[in-house]
């Protein structure tokens, strides 16, 4: 337990410690009065079951007022596979927030967190996320944060698209365990000069297949006459605002047709279009003549306490679209 020490102007001090698995009721009870609405338990459980999830909380007067949590991500750096951390749920109680300082439980929670976890030995190599603009905000103003990379939409209209007799569209199952993982080898090999969370089936079957919330479509898309294997997409429907293109797995010169593949999904389900987060990397690979892109607000930022150098060979080097984000 890391001890922050009594202050004068407060009894008694606040602790930082771990996040154990006997803290649900109360990370859950400071969630909903954070973002004013519950998570599910079992949602809860998803994100932070794996025995390399970890977080700190910051307790004061018997009640936890802060929480900073990462799920583990491997993920492909310039051609090497390490393991970074993908930050997660940052929350501080509404009565605590206007401490923006270094002696304020937001700082405490995530150089706590960034202490035990990451760098060089330790669990993580590097950190990212898609924080929320509050928390973004303020990561930056206390040093914390420096931004990596950003997230543009794309879309599409939905009519137009060509190639539907040649190729079908299927759901993914368990056999197709040894074809998603050629399909995800291929694309590893064009992202070399990237840094891409690693698209396996293990990865598509844990993010997609068995989120206990949200319901989404993970197809396997193969030639109509031969059977074969040309990509994964993974579609989640907004109803009347679009069909979210949420992932790709595909060599690079296979993504264009899985793009076609949405679209005409799209249209058969009467949508007008299809759109996708992305990074730049991401959108020069599938926007296509019929993509457009605009910016969002969103920044994928990296920690810089303790790991300054991990900016500069990271920045702008990202391939990540809506389904990284665990939120989407």
């Amino acid at each position: 337990m890391i001890d922050v020490g009594h202050r004068p102007s407060e009894a008694p001090a606040r602790q930082v410690r771990e996040a154990l698995a006997a803290d649900e009721p109360a990370l859950l009870a400071l969630f909903r009065r954070a973002f004013g609405h519950d998570m599910a338990p079992a949602l809860w459980r998803w994100k932070y079951q794996n025995p390399r999830s970890h977080g700190t909380l910051v307790e004061f007067a018997g009640d936890v007022v802060a929480f900073y949590g990462g799920v583990p991500r491997t993920v492909q750096c310039f051609g090497n596979t390490v393991t970074a951390v993908q930050i997660g749920d940052v929350m501080v109680t509404p009565a605590l927030r206007g401490k923006l300082t270094r002696h304020g439980p937001f700082y405490e929670a995530a150089t706590g967190f960034t202490t035990r976890w990451m760098g060089t030995h330790r669990e993580y190599d590097f950190a990212f996320g898609f924080p929320s603009e509050r928390a973004s905000r303020l990561g930056a103003a206390l040093h914390l944060y420096q931004p990596m990379d950003r997230i543009l939409e794309v879309q599409w209209p939905a009519q137009g698209a060509g190639h539907g007799r040649l190729v079908l569209a299927r759901p993914l199952t368990v056999s197709d365990h040894p074809a998603v993982n050629r399909l995800w080898q291929g694309m590893a090999q064009d992202l070399t000069d990237e840094v891409v969370g690693v698209r396996d089936f293990d990865f598509l079957r844990h993010r997609y297949l068995q989120h206990p919330v949200q319901r989404y479509h993970v197809l396997l898309v193969s030639r109509r006459l031969t059977g074969h294997s040309l990509g994964v997409v993974v579609l989640r429907d907004h109803g009347a605002h679009g069909l979210e293109l949420l992932d790709l797995v595909a060599p690079r010169h296979r993504m264009a047709a899985l793009v076609d593949v949405a679209r005409r999904i799209a249209e058969r389900g009467g949508q007008q279009r299809v759109f996708a987060w992305a990074t730049p990397a991401v959108v020069k690979s599938i926007a296509g003549k019929a993509g457009q892109a605009q910016a969002t607000e969103v920044v994928v930022p990296t920690i810089v306490w303790r790991q300054p150098e991990t900016v500069q060979r990271l920045k702008d080097r990202w391939w990540l679209m809506g389904g990284d984000a665990d939120f989407r």
